[in-house]
């Protein structure tokens, strides 16, 4: 949007305001670039063009969004909660598998 029309406006919007929340087309082509995506393959997945994109990129909001998605995804799975119960160890499974099985023989 030039800056003449930007005047026009009533209420103009900052395009630096990064309280501006993105489209949810924006929000995929961040993706993408988080992901390591090149500009004109991500233009020709979502239809739009390349001077859109670049000028996406200029936007505070929009690079936000890809530092945030890519530290996402750079982080480690979170490691599960180890669990009350302590897995047996093959030892007393197979101790465990014998001594029932002793037990219905001797209800025979």
């Amino acid at each position: 949007m030039s800056p003449i029309s930007r005047r026009r406006k009533t209420n103009p919007r900052d395009p630096n305001d990064p309280a501006i929340t993105l489209t949810p087309v924006q929000l995929a082509a961040a993706r993408f670039f988080a992901k390591g995506g090149r500009t004109l393959a991500i233009a020709a997945a979502l239809q739009l063009n390349r001077r859109t994109l670049a000028r996406w990129q200029r936007l505070p909001a929009f690079r936000a969004e890809i530092e945030r998605i890519h530290r996402t995804l750079s982080q480690p799975p979170p490691r599960p909660a180890p669990s009350a119960q302590l897995q047996p160890t093959e030892r007393e499974f197979l101790n465990l598998v014998y001594t029932s099985a002793v037990k219905q023989f001797m209800k025979l």
